[in-house]
């Protein structure tokens, strides 16, 4: 059986603090049951105290301890209570003979006192009396139980400066029967009780905080189970501030990535479709008109024939090149060149071009730009860049190669003048199969991706590569190559 994560978080929640509740109450009776034990010793000890004092007392005015031995009655009136507060009974009720006349009470007993609490049942451990022995000087017990315990407290009585006896009494060992056990069993069962209520309570909040913590949770799943179903239009809202809003945001990240990716994917796959069907369908055009005699199949329609097959071809190459610079297929051997010699032989090419298109030409290189690269894929690059530069400016326009140098990194420019490129389509010239369709339009024979693979190469060289409007009222290239 499965369990769902919020039942686990709400039972661990609960367990948790079950255990604390436990070692708490149980903490808690041992700390009040030694607590209790040693409120009732102190306050024995206080009253072992005040007998002391009122021991001294009477010794004081009999100067021996014969009004003890010689009456046992006197020894119980010293531990009963006194009447007022800071007062002893008048010494002659604990030196006064039995009641004489009509009333002669039993051997071994004496008259109600009024005074005397009653007495405590039998081994009551609260009874500090049966706990209570008085001792002379000499150890030699004069009332009282003698005492067994080691641990016993033991009050020095001193009259004149002079020890004449110990007040002896017996510590409380544990909390036993009656009164004070009925009280310690009333204190465990509302400890246990809290405990209880306590438990219900850790429960239901813990229900809560697994249900708020797995709402999130559960977005993210149903969520994901529409991603993979192909609706990456879902979106999802978590206002946690913690991971699993970040881990939101993240999911949100990669909604938005796929559906960029498939919305670029089916423009690619149009826009390829598009570029392969235009010289294909010149091509059947033009072999159709041969075939039904409409056109002479002379040296004029092979010419014909073949320029659409060699713009066919170019669009091929320059999809298999930019398909294996994406994928990291594209091999780069890179060694030490000089970045100004490979753009004068790359200029060469394209001199015959220049003179036909009436472009002037101005470069200002340094004397030599060394740097560490692949030369036939910078080549590649400047020879896109070139192309795009040639094909789209005006005859009679003007092109601008500018290089410098600095610790850090290379600057290359390419500028040229008319036409200008609008800037909404700025951002868009590297993008694959992308034409500005008001002036650099598909009739100069480019296939649109010459940028997107310039891109390629100078992001493989760690570089960078981005396009603005040039002074002389065209586009500018600018290039950025860091110095390894």
């Amino acid at each position: 059986m499965r369990f769902k994560i919020k039942y686990k978080l709400c039972l661990a929640f609960t367990l948790t603090m079950l255990v604390v509740l436990l070692l708490t109450a149980a903490l808690m009776k041992s700390s009040f049951q030694h607590g209790f034990l040693n409120y009732i010793n102190e306050t024995e000890a206080e009253q072992l105290k005040n007998t002391a004092v009122k021991l001294e007392q009477l010794y004081a005015a009999e100067t021996n301890w014969n009004f003890i031995q010689e009456n046992p009655r006197a020894w119980h009136q010293v531990l009963r209570p006194e009447p007022q507060f800071g007062r002893l009974p008048p010494r002659e009720s604990f030196l006064s003979p039995p009641v004489a006349g009509g009333f002669s009470p039993p051997h071994g007993q004496f008259p109600p006192d009024p005074m005397l609490r009653p007495p405590p049942p039998p081994n009551d451990p609260l009874d500090i009396n049966g706990r209570m022995s008085l001792v002379d000087a000499t150890q030699n017990v004069l009332a009282g139980r003698p005492s067994q315990s080691v641990v016993a407290k033991s009050q020095p009585i001193s009259v004149n400066n002079k020890v004449v006896g110990y007040l002896i009494l017996e510590p409380l060992q544990g909390v036993e029967k009656r009164i004070d056990v009925s009280f310690s069993e009333q204190q465990t069962q509302a400890i246990y009780g809290i405990a209880l209520f306590g438990l219900v309570i850790a429960g239901v909040v813990a229900l809560l905080i697994s249900h708020h913590m797995t709402m999130p949770i559960k977005r993210l799943v149903n969520g994901a189970q529409a991603l993979t179903s192909g609706q990456f239009d879902q979106r999802i809202q978590v206002n946690t501030q913690d991971e699993l809003e970040q881990l939101a945001n993240n999911f949100n990240l990669l909604a938005t990535s796929l559906e960029q990716n498939r919305t670029q994917q089916r423009q690619w796959i149009a826009d390829i479709s598009h570029e392969l069907r235009t010289p294909l369908a010149v091509l059947h055009g033009e072999i159709e008109a041969i075939e039904d005699g409409v056109r002479d199949f002379n040296a004029a329609s092979l010419q014909s024939l073949a320029s659409e097959v060699t713009r066919l071809h170019g669009l091929i190459e320059d999809l298999y090149q930019l398909s294996l610079s994406d994928s990291g297929a594209l091999r780069y051997e890179k060694r030490a060149v000089d970045l100004v010699a490979l753009l004068q032989e790359r200029l060469a090419a394209f001199s015959e071009r220049l003179q036909k298109q009436q472009l002037q030409l101005t470069t200002q290189l340094p004397d030599t730009l060394p740097f560490h690269g692949d030369p036939q894929r910078l080549g590649q690059l400047f020879a896109n860049l070139l192309e795009n530069t040639v094909r789209y400016t005006e005859s009679g326009g003007e092109i601008w190669l500018h290089g410098a140098v600095d610790k850090q990194a290379i600057y290359l420019n390419f500028e040229d003048s008319k036409p200008a490129v609008p800037d909404a389509a700025m951002a868009k010239l590297f993008e694959r199969l992308y034409r500005v369709d008001d002036s650099r339009s598909r009739q100069h024979g480019g296939s649109g991706l010459g940028l997107a693979i310039c891109k390629n190469i100078v992001q493989a060289h760690g570089g960078t590569i981005t396009a603005h409007h040039s002074q002389l009222g065209g586009l500018k290239i600018e290039i950025k190559l860091p110095i390894v």
